[in-house]
């Protein structure tokens, strides 16, 4: 059987590492390919894809990169939710609801410069 190692939070408040039931699915950063274009082409223009030779090579994905999320195998292990028992989704609910809300507030300074 297939385990993901994902931190849930226990009732006193501990983090704990479990391995839960996990199954593959395709993966969304690149889509299933493997593979993503570099992050330093974020935000190109259409002066930059004017010259023909680079926007051929760059939407022909000369330019990418092995995918960082799935180091090119395509697939990523995702918490296989039907497996796991109504006490333990709500504990993985939690966790993760309590990760976004801390990506939100690292966001929220990172913009503000606090």
């Amino acid at each position: 059987m297939r385990v993901k190692k994902v931190s849930v939070e226990l009732r006193n408040g501990h983090q704990v590492l479990v391995e839960l039931p996990a199954k593959k699915v395709v993966c969304c950063r690149c889509d299933g390919t493997g593979s993503h274009d570099h992050g330093s082409f974020n935000g190109l223009t259409s002066d930059d894809l004017a010259d023909q030779d680079f926007s051929e090579a760059y939407l022909n994905g000369q330019y990418d990169v092995t995918c960082e999320e799935c180091k090119g195998e395509r697939v990523v292990l995702e918490v296989d939710r039907d497996a796991l028992s109504e006490k333990m989704l709500k504990r993985l609910e939690r966790a993760e609801n309590t990760a976004y809300r801390d990506f939100q507030d690292a966001e929220g300074e990172r913009r503000w410069g606090a």
